[in-house]
């Protein structure tokens, strides 16, 4: 009898493992179907040389192209310049990056439109493969669920935002660290602030006498793309100051949907207190959190705070989310669900079609609460060199034990 039993407990973990295996190679081919579509409509409309949107990589270049007058964060000049590219323009998307990103893709002037954003598309689209296979802090095969699924990973490459190389670099920041390449982990990470908003949590971690070499590369990275600021844009703070305080119609056209507290709250007409109030949440929540998770687990749930907690974010910036999301559904089973579901579409349509107000505030509540459940079970752990295993670690253990990723 006790045989019989066995065998069938066996057999029904046998099932299950099946049963997920081919519910994650169903979605996989999904994903890859629509990514095809998508791509292959991207390349029709690339070849016919009809551009129909002003896409964030317009702004870019236009950014790149008033590098070096005082015209290089003025709506009109701005305007103007994607009028004269496109014949259409978007007051909405107005270059507002620090000099040294325009400066990077400087060398796309010397191209037509048309093959500039091809270029950058394929680089983008190179940098989502590369998170892939870089990313092995968990099985391959979640990973590219989580890209062929993740509306916002499409919406990035859809509008040729830069979140796949930000996703990238903070992926190769991870892996460097876990490599004990703690200096070329915070250069990686410094390389990351031109989205400097989402990184207003990293402090909590990288002050850690245990992170100072994290920290090292970090401020030399900052400093020299400062200096780089300062080389081809003299006047450059003074200039960026004005920008930060351009209208929120000159940076996103749509401020009651965005996955942040700002848009969950912009119908009280005061959004910023909601901005201010959620930091400081975040705040007291990471503060905890990175204190006793390890560095590959605290400093993808210091993104997604800060995504939360930021003024400003697009539907397409929660592709940095992706790490956060995988590893909490690896290491903390009970918030395996939550992670999933925030990683789903689902979740994406709520704060990128609405209903307004109201889905970026059930996104924004459900990361908050994820943020303050790791809080709490990592504050119950024994201790964090026991309890917070690096995930290369625990996959290994569970490899060896026999027991597969959950």
């Amino acid at each position: 009898m006790g045989v019989d039993s066995a065998h069938a407990s066996q057999t029904a973990k046998t099932t299950d493992v099946h049963v997920s295996s081919r519910w994650v190679y169903g979605v996989c081919f999904g994903g890859l179907v629509c990514w095809t579509v998508v791509i292959l409509r991207w390349i029709l409309v690339a070849a016919m040389n009809r551009t129909f949107i002003v896409s964030d990589f317009t702004g870019f270049l236009v950014g790149s192209s008033l590098l070096g007058s005082q015209q290089l964060y003025d709506v009109a000049a701005n305007v103007a310049k994607q009028r004269e590219w496109l014949g259409i323009s978007n007051s909405g998307i107005i270059y507002a990056r620090q000099p040294f990103f325009a400066a990077t893709l400087s060398p796309l002037l010397h191209l037509p439109y048309v093959w500039s954003i091809c270029a950058w598309n394929a680089l983008t689209l190179s940098c989502l493969a590369l998170f892939v296979y870089c990313f092995r802090f968990i099985k391959r095969r979640y990973v590219v669920t989580a890209i062929a699924w993740s509306l916002p990973a499409a919406l990035a490459f859809a509008v040729s935002n830069d979140g796949p190389i930000l996703l990238l670099l903070f992926t190769l920041s991870l892996v460097c660290f876990e490599n004990s390449r703690h200096t070329w982990s915070g250069i990686l990470l410094g390389l990351c602030t031109a989205k400097f908003h989402f990184l207003v949590f990293l402090p909590f971690l990288l002050l850690r006498w245990q992170y100072r070499r994290v920290l090292i590369g970090f401020v030399v990275s900052v400093c020299i793309l400062f200096g780089i600021d300062f080389l081809v844009q003299p006047n450059w703070p003074s200039l960026y100051w004005k920008a930060l305080q351009m209208p929120q119609a000159n940076m996103n056209s749509h401020p009651s949907l965005m996955p942040n507290m700002y848009a969950a709250f912009f119908w009280t007409g005061h959004p910023a207190w909601a901005v201010v109030a959620g930091a400081c949440l975040a705040a007291f929540l990471l503060w905890g959190i990175c204190s006793r998770l390890s560095f590959q687990l605290a400093m993808p749930l210091c993104l997604l705070g800060g995504i939360v907690a930021s003024p400003h974010a697009g539907a397409h910036d929660t592709i940095l989310a992706i790490p956060a999301l995988l590893l909490v559904a690896d290491r903390f089973p009970d918030l395996r669900w939550l992670a999933i579901i925030l990683l789903s579409p689902v979740a994406a349509i709520l704060y990128t079609y609405g209903p307004k107000y109201l889905g970026p505030a059930i996104f924004v509540s459900a990361c908050l609460w994820l943020l303050y459940k790791v809080n709490v079970q990592s504050r119950a752990s024994s201790g964090p060199k026991a309890a917070n295993p690096s995930p290369i670690a625990a996959r290994q253990a569970r490899r060896t034990d026999g027991r597969g990723c959950p």
